[in-house]
């Protein structure tokens, strides 16, 4: 991306500009089609459904309608993205001692730092969070399963 960028805004004559603009489009161009493919916005409202019906049925979480559990759906898939490899980086030798559950405090407080960053979703506590992340992976794994199309297998089996 540097290389492309740089030589889109470095180069010195119009032909070697208009190759940088087309080179810095298709990267873009392709960057969007991956982050917004129908796999990406399968899991998007799978996630937010599942969200939002799990606020009704736990107690103590506060989701307050449907558009929210969509943002809280974006923002999740942006946490777990930058933040969560680092905060699994830094807590690998707990992560390996627990055999990998400490990956659900690690979910958790994500949800946690959701909560703090937006007003229209709120948890009664830490456990309360803790059960709605756990909760959430599995359902949303399920549902996601069942709604993305099914992959032809190979004739020879392997």
């Amino acid at each position: 991306l540097q290389t492309v960028l740089y030589f889109g805004s470095c180069a010195t004559n119009r032909g070697d500009r208009a190759i940088g603009l087309v080179l810095n489009f298709l990267y873009f161009h392709c960057l969007l089609k991956e982050i917004f493919n129908m796999n990406f916005i399968i899991r998007l409202l799978a996630t937010a459904f599942v969200a939002y019906g799990l606020s009704t049925v736990l107690g103590g979480v506060h989701i307050s309608n449907f558009k929210t559990a969509i943002l809280f759906a974006l923002v999740l898939a942006v946490m777990n993205v930058l933040l969560k490899p680092i905060l699994i980086i830094l807590t690998l030798p707990i992560t390996i001692v627990t055999l990998g559950l400490f990956l659900l405090f690690i979910n958790t407080l994500i949800i946690l730092i959701i909560d703090y960053l937006m007003d229209s979703i709120r948890f009664d506590g830490f456990w309360w969070a803790f059960l709605f992340a756990v909760c959430l992976s599995v359902l949303s794994s399920i549902l996601v399963s069942l709604l993305q199309p099914k992959q032809k297998s190979s004739e020879s089996g392997f």
